[in-house]
């Protein structure tokens, strides 16, 4: 694995071999791995320590589309729909587990509380202990706080990242035409309200593309790109 940093330099580091990996970093330096695809009961998650080496194995469930770990030391999973309807602990949409591989919280099997349904978790962050997503099939912007969620009915459909400040939500990708898309938008009183969109070609070619926090990460030709909400909401200025 290679590490890079914002000052541009990297290490490197061994680490298990994983089809189709899906890695993030806890505060305290420990890394999970994770392959996007298990069988039932299948291990396929890994904790390892700042170093690389193993520390515990467990089951995070079939279909992984995200993984992000928590400040609180705790791991989000989003799911895509092979997994969420395939009977697992996936089938929960988007779902937290200990650093242990047990399951804390789920949206959809919240019952009468919950406001939508996770058919496929397009986009999923983390700002500061708020998680935040986006998902198929009404593609509402949602925030989860304490496993309380807040919803904003969205009309801007088929988005694969996210990202957010305050109230201004930043999403990136699309459907068809629309894969190279970024769209500003503004959450009000139960909407989020489109302020802008805008054609950015790099985000359609990315290898890999992400929202963290306040931020749009890409790599695109071999290089690695960052567009921040805070950016886009002063040029549009």
């Amino acid at each position: 694995m290679v590490i890079l940093t914002e000052s541009g330099t990297f290490e490197t580091m061994r680490v298990p071999l994983v089809q189709n990996p899906l890695i993030d970093r806890f505060p305290d330096g420990r890394w999970l791995i994770t392959s996007s695809r298990a069988g039932a009961g299948e291990s396929q998650a890994q904790i390892l320590g700042a170093d690389g080496q193993p520390i515990r194995s467990f089951a995070l469930g079939d279909g992984i589309e995200y993984v992000r770990c928590a400040q609180d030391g705790t791991i989000w999973v989003g799911y895509f729909d092979e997994g969420i309807f395939g009977g697992s602990v996936a089938s929960g949409g988007i779902v937290q587990f200990d650093d242990h591989g047990r399951p804390l919280w789920s949206y959809n099997h919240q019952g009468g509380k919950r406001q939508s349904f996770v058919d496929d978790c397009y986009a999923l962050t983390m700002n500061g202990s708020d998680v935040w997503t986006c998902f198929y099939r009404d593609f509402p912007i949602v925030r989860v706080t304490g496993g309380v969620e807040a919803v904003w009915a969205n009309n801007v459909t088929g988005s694969r990242a996210l990202a957010v400040d305050g109230k201004l939500i930043l999403l990136a990708g699309g459907y068809a035409g629309d894969a190279g898309r970024l769209a500003l938008l503004r959450l009000e009183y139960g909407q989020a309200k489109l302020l802008h969109t805008c054609m950015y070609p790099e985000i359609e070619r990315a290898n890999l593309l992400s929202g963290i926090a306040s931020t749009i990460h890409f790599v695109s030709d071999e290089a690695w790109k960052r567009i921040r909400v805070s950016d886009v909401h002063s040029h549009l200025s």
